[in-house]
């Protein structure tokens, strides 16, 4: 089975988020979602970042979120696509709905009708439009995990991207710079995070500083 994360990779989000719960759901079946993916191989650690990265787009659009949804599928879709077209389009599909029921499962957490009713009866739709074999089986499971109720509120209202934070990341990708510096996937996810989080507050930031390899230091 393929991976594309790397060990630096895996490591990084693997202790910056362990106590997220989302993660520690993502990981309870790990095994079984890797089974089924036997062509595009998915750790946990790229399908919770994957499933991150969509749950950023959705927070950030807000109800506008429904007219986008079929892009995007089908940008998770022709992404996947890109980064391995010896796979099957089945397998393909597969993936993006593993991710997809995982955004789910978080959204269906919200105390917010539009989103635990009406978003998620939607992207529900989508799954089915592009559903692959045995989807049902693998969303029944993935909807098995529990999530803590208000968790998607939580995400999308935190002000995340404290000092606090700021300092443990910067000292998590200062490390990934010297173990893995072609791990471009995490650091790229990593500033879209950020600035999906601190945009509002502190205005995007297309170059962290904590993201630039230091120029007096070899790699």
């Amino acid at each position: 089975m393929r991976q594309r994360f790397q060990s630096a990779e895996i490591e990084f989000v693997s202790e910056f988020y362990a106590d997220n719960e989302l993660y520690q759901a993502v990981c309870s079946i790990g095994e079984q979602l890797e089974a089924e993916l036997t062509e595009f191989g998915m750790c946990p650690e790229e399908r919770f970042a994957e499933t991150m990265e969509l749950l950023s787009a959705i927070g950030t659009k807000g109800r506008d979120v429904l007219s986008a949804l079929p892009n995007l599928w089908l940008g998770k879709y022709n992404g996947f696509r890109r980064l391995d077209r010896h796979v099957s389009p089945e397998e393909h599909r597969k993936a993006v709905g593993i991710v997809f029921g995982f955004a789910i499962l978080a959204i269906d957490s919200s105390c917010q009708p539009f989103y635990r009713h009406h978003l998620s009866a939607e992207l529900m739709a989508v799954v089915a439009d592009n559903k692959f074999e045995g989807w049902t089986d693998t969303l029944d499971s993935i909807f098995s995990v529990p999530l803590t109720d208000g968790w998607f509120d939580r995400l999308i209202g935190q002000q995340a991207w404290d000092g606090d934070v700021m300092s443990r990341m910067a000292q998590h990708v200062d490390n990934m710079h010297r173990m893995a510096p072609n791990a471009n996937l995490t650091l790229q996810i990593v500033k879209e995070q950020h600035n999906s989080g601190c945009n509002q507050f502190m205005g995007e930031v297309n170059e962290p500083k904590f993201l630039t390899q230091p120029q007096d230091e070899a790699i």
